[in-house]
């Protein structure tokens, strides 16, 4: 027979192990972001992309300085890193968009970024392959698309 002693020892020892491997696993996502090793970008349902006015069918990942856009219409899938730089320059201009080139970004709601994940800010960024974008956040490619966002909650 199980004595209730017993029974709260064992049900302590279980609570006990369960904070220590929540405690591991928030240790493991935490200090990585608070060191500045990786940031996360999480999925902002409420945005929508434009492309030339129309909406199309894609995500936005949103980051503590940096968006990752991705539009997703049949044929053109492209994904654009957005820089922002924090500051209005004498242009006028908020940030770059880097262009991410043949790099799709996966359809995940969170997203880790470290230095070299995701890759359009490194080889972009050698190419030059920036579009500045103002305060409404359009930009225009070089097909001469012209990308912008329609939402109420950046």
């Amino acid at each position: 027979m199980v004595s209730v002693k017993q029974m709260r020892m064992k049900w302590l020892k279980r609570v006990a192990f369960a904070c220590v491997v929540l405690f591991g696993l928030f240790c493991a996502v935490a200090y990585p972001y608070y060191s500045g090793k990786v940031d996360y970008f999480f999925l902002n349902p409420h945005i929508d992309i434009e492309v030339n006015g129309v909406v199309v069918p894609g995500e936005v990942l949103v980051g503590r300085f940096v968006a990752l856009a991705t539009r997703r219409d049949k044929g053109k899938q492209h994904s654009y890193l957005l820089l922002f730089a924090g500051d209005v320059d004498p242009g006028g201009n908020e940030g770059v968009a880097l262009d991410c080139e043949s790099w799709i970004a996966p359809r995940l709601p969170v997203l880790v970024e470290t230095h070299h994940y995701p890759p359009c800010g490194e080889f972009s960024a050698k190419k030059c392959k920036g579009y500045p974008f103002k305060s409404d956040r359009r930009f225009k490619t070089a097909a001469n698309d012209v990308i912008g966002f329609r939402t109420d909650k950046w």
